[in-house]
């Protein structure tokens, strides 16, 4: 795997539509496993770059919380 692999320190954020960093509380079976590895998260949204459509659709779907074009396979009841 490490031939075919790239080893990198950081991973390119830059195809991501949307990404925030998380402020809530993490499982307690996550929790040694985080002081573990002491993960830093440093991210700049300013790097992402999207089309001016997926900006809109982006725009809509945090408003209104519906995901134009979204298949579901399944009714709320």
């Amino acid at each position: 795997m490490e031939k075919n692999i790239e080893n990198k320190d950081e991973f390119d954020y830059s195809n991501i539509d949307s990404l925030a960093k998380f402020e809530g509380t993490h499982p307690a079976v996550l929790t040694e496993r985080l002081k573990r590895y002491n993960w830093k998260f440093d991210f700049d949204a300013s790097k992402i770059k999207l089309k001016f459509k997926d900006k809109v659709l982006l725009a809509v779907e945090k408003q209104t919380g519906y995901r134009a074009g979204e298949y579901k396979n399944y009714k709320i009841i």
